[in-house]
């Protein structure tokens, strides 16, 4: 044979090697059908993986999407000023170092724990909800942004089982008939466009949850597309090893109980389910809010592998026609199929109900009377179907309101009228074993016996809330209040221990208090309204605003005595003098100008509001465009504001905090990703120091000083409360808080520090009192070196740091785990004043990422420790 011809047979045998390998990937990343879309809208790509380049499309596309007003400030504030590969990188870092959560117990961290102060009864939103078939007392439930909770005594009371995962958005929840101790959980909001979900971790997800012993642990294997957004799980019905998850970026499958993930179906997957009875048999609806031509509900025959999908086209509505889709079905009759199908977003968003009756061959659109607003413009937030196990011809679907159908879905009875027995904003249903029904919403989870006439609250010790704004109102200190997303404006008193809702007509935003009037805005509200009596009665405070002003989700208020004065801002700053008095009604007047650019409708609005104790006349405000502008005469006649903004990076300012005694030192916190994140100045904005160094990459969203102590700072973050002893590193405070959103902190007239989550209710921790300097603590606690590091397995080590105390503490050591688990136990260890070498042997551990933590009186830090096989 001649060498050009065996170079010829050798090439195309490693052509074709190279093709089957390609059609082989292809195989486990594709579909069988023409419709392989991945995004949204125009300019779709025909990939499963989404590029850096790809999302500056994706990012584009969704600027003019339609999201949940609240969802859309969450995405806005941390977007603005970061490209599309700046907000992926700080993604992907927060879910690479989300491993570096510290356990979550005293006994672990040696500081002060946090403790839940509720609300215990009232509840945020709730995604998902799943019942233990075996032992129907057993119940699931899906926090939107708290993670999972899990009831034994049918719903009485609750328990969160996830806060160790980074990700505590939950879209949809799974439990094993065969087995009930598995138990899946899908991360991630589905109702929130992915690359919005990257700038608002509190909407993100990190993949599939699994838990082998019944919700008490979980492991989180890695997920192919980061991030997640998972609207359903499907179990298959006769093996362990096969799961299925809908996300927005396409259908998973898993044939290894979770612990890998493939790419079998393209698209935003809205739904999926397996027929009844038939498990060879998987249904799939891909439903883009927006419309697509490959909008529709999609059968495979062949157990849902790729290259197996069809779509049920035949009487369905066309894809572009088409947004969100979800499927019903039941075991009652297998081969009838329901989809409840939205129009692409708009106003009257119902489209039809459609019904197959021989599994999906054809179709059948209803000539139902579900009125066609009936999600009142949000399908792609609110919007459910189920089916009865026991009798196909009985349907609950879910909008702002619950409908049933009892003839297949001709005819529709509405259950529930506007809050008063069942909250608004319906989201999934679950059947008990006994016929109960379970309904999931905004305000927790409800149950009915007897088909919808009557419905109970199962939302006693759910802490969902998810909290905006926080305020101390009056005496004692234990007495607050706080502006929730869709429980309105609420207030807690020590006596009785219990949260009540004082003002629940609108999201609760800002709140502030004299020590008796109460002033709230809601969300998107232009101005005020005041109580006078606790919250009995209300009345607006509309006088002088002009109402052509930008609005901002949060318009901030401030409340500022001797002179009583009430401030808010548009994108100019209003003030209402003696705002209390409730003999007349106080007029607004402006004491700015424009103070934002002026260039941007959503971002050019004045987002925070700060006054010096030390200097009543001195004000500042932070602008959403990025500005900080300073007043030193608010109260003269005519005030002068000077922008100061020079030298802080171009990001939403979430919070400033003003010295206690200086008015020339503050601090700024700065939503965003990929610069920093707290800044100080100590010549009233002359020049700005960055003091980010410990924080991660995440956006802060308040800050406060301690009372006893002004050179500690605290910083709400979304993951947790930070603390800033200064001249010090940032380090995270407390035990015992969720990873969650803190979207606002305080500090009470108890000196507790509170703070309020979103999705986790209200926490305070009563350590800030220990914050006060002695004699004998130590003011620098300098880490030098930890060595070797990495260092391998059962070898010995040493840690070198210099003391700065006359009389230390014994330091406590011990080392973590990725999941926060104690691999050494706490060990003390007497130290002196000065240089420090104290030797320690690791036990046999396998090769990673471990972490050493170190403790000396209220100082503690952490240490990333590599371990080598």
């Amino acid at each position: 044979m001649k060498p050009s011809s065996f170079r010829s047979i050798t090439l195309l045998f490693c052509t074709a090697i190279a093709v089957a390998k390609i059609l082989l990937w292809l195989g486990e990343h594709s579909v069988g059908i023409d419709e392989r879309w991945t995004g949204a809208g125009s300019g779709q790509k025909r990939n499963a993986a989404v590029t850096v380049q790809d999302r500056d499309v994706l990012h584009e596309e969704f600027n003019g999407a339609r999201c949940a007003p609240g969802q859309e400030f969450y995405y806005r504030q941390r977007a603005f000023g970061c490209t599309p590969a700046q907000l992926e990188r700080a993604q992907r870092s927060f879910l690479t170092d989300a491993g570096s959560a510290l356990p979550k117990t005293s006994e672990h961290l040696f500081s002060t724990a946090w403790s839940s102060i509720g609300p215990t009864n009232i509840a945020g939103r709730i995604r998902a909800l799943a019942v233990d078939p075996n032992t129907p007392s057993t119940l699931y439930a899906g926090s939107a942004a708290g993670g999972v909770f899990k009831s034994t005594d049918g719903g009485g009371t609750w328990r969160a089982t996830m806060d160790a995962l980074p990700a505590l958005a939950i879209g949809a929840i799974a439990c094993d008939a065969r087995d009930p101790r598995i138990v899946y959980a899908g991360t991630g909001e589905a109702t929130i466009p992915l690359s919005r979900a990257i700038a608002a971790p509190v909407f993100q997800g990190a993949g599939v949850a699994r838990s082998s012993d019944g919700g008490e642990n979980w492991t989180l294997p890695p997920w192919p597309f980061q991030p997640s957004a998972i609207s359903r799980i499907a179990l298959h019905p006769t093996s362990f090893d096969t799961v299925f998850a809908a996300s927005r970026n396409g259908l998973y499958r898993s044939v290894n109980e979770g612990k890998n993930w493939t790419n079998v179906f393209t698209g935003v997957v809205t739904d999926v389910r397996y027929k009844d009875a038939a498990p060879g048999v998987v249904y799939a609806a891909v439903g883009d809010d927006l419309g697509s031509p490959s909008n529709g509900v999609y059968r495979s025959s062949a157990g849902g592998r790729p290259f197996t999908w069809s779509k049920l086209g035949r009487n369905f509505p066309a894809g572009d026609s088409t947004g969100r889709i979800l499927l019903g079905g039941t075991p009652a009759d297998p081969n009838v199929v329901y989809a409840l199908v939205a129009r692409p977003i708009t106003s009257d968003d119902f489209l039809a109900l459609m019904r197959s009756s021989d599994g999906g061959d054809t179709w059948e659109r209803l000539p139902t009377d579900l009125p066609r607003d009936f999600p009142l413009g949000q399908a792609f937030y609110n919007f459910a179907i189920a089916v009865s196990p026991t009798d196909p011809s009985k349907v609950y679907v879910g909008g702002i309101e619950i409908h049933l159908s009892s003839n297949a879905g001709l005819n529709f009875v509405r259950l529930t009228f506007g809050n008063q027995s069942v909250h608004v904003d319906q989201h999934c249903f679950a059947f008990e074993p006994g016929g109960n029904v379970l309904v999931g919403n905004d305000g927790g989870i409800y149950r009915t016996s007897d088909n919808g006439s009557t419905w109970g609250s199962l939302g006693q010790t759910l802490t969902t809330a998810q909290y905006y704004r926080l305020a101390v109102h009056g005496s004692p200190s234990g007495h607050l209040l706080g502006g929730t997303q869709d429980n309105g404006t609420t207030r807690f008193s020590t006596a009785p221990d219990r949260w009540q809702i004082i003002r629940g007509d609108v999201d609760g935003g800002d709140v502030q208090s004299d020590g008796s009037t109460i002033f709230t805005l809601g969300t998107l509200s232009i101005f005020p309204f005041r109580s006078t009596n606790g919250g009995q009665t209300w009345g607006p405070m509309s006088d002088g605003i002009t109402a052509s002003d930008r609005k901002n989700w949060l318009q901030p208020l401030l409340y500022r005595a001797s002179p009583s004065i009430l401030y808010t801002a548009t994108q100019r700053v209003y003030e209402a003098r003696d705002p209390a008095d409730p003999s007349k009604s106080p007029a607004w007047v402006p004491i700015s100008p424009d103070l934002t650019t002026g260039v941007l409708p959503y971002e050019s609005v004045i987002s925070v509001l700060a006054g010096s104790p030390a200097n009543r006349a001195v004000l500042y405000a932070g602008t959403g465009d990025g500005k900080i502008q300073r007043c030193d005469n608010s109260l003269s006649a005519q005030p002068t504001w000077t922008d100061v903004s020079s030298g802080l990076p171009r990001r939403w300012v979430t919070d400033i905090a003003v010295h206690n005694l200086d008015a020339r030192r503050a601090w700024v916190s700065l939503s965003g990703y990929d610069e920093g994140h707290v800044f100080e100045t100590t010549d009233a904005g002359g020049t700005w120091i960055d003091i980010s160094t410990g924080l991660p990459d995440i956006p802060v969203n308040a800050l406060v000083i301690s009372t006893l102590n002004p050179r500690i700072l605290f910083a709400g973050t979304d993951d947790g409360v930070w603390m800033h002893r200064e001249g010090g590193t940032w380090e995270r405070f407390g035990t015992g808080l969720p990873r969650v959103v803190v979207q606002d902190l305080i500090i009470d007239g108890g000196a507790r520090l509170v703070a309020a989550t979103h999705g986790r209710g209200i926490w305070s921790i009563d350590a800030v009192v220990g914050l006060q300097d002695r004699a004998n603590s130590p003011l620098i606690m300098a880490i030098k070196e930890i060595s070797p590091n990495p260092i391998r397995s059962g070898d010995a080590g040493s840690l070198h740091l210099h003391v700065d105390a006359q009389n230390p503490d014994e330091l406590i050591v011990a080392v973590f785990d990725l999941r926060g688990r104690s691999i050494v136990s706490a060990k003390s260890i007497r130290v002196v004043p000065g240089r420090n070498i104290l030797p320690y042997a690791l036990p046999s551990l396998d090769p990673g990422l471990y972490f050493l933590h170190v403790r000396l009186s209220n100082i503690s830090k952490t240490m990333k420790l590599i371990v080598l096989d």
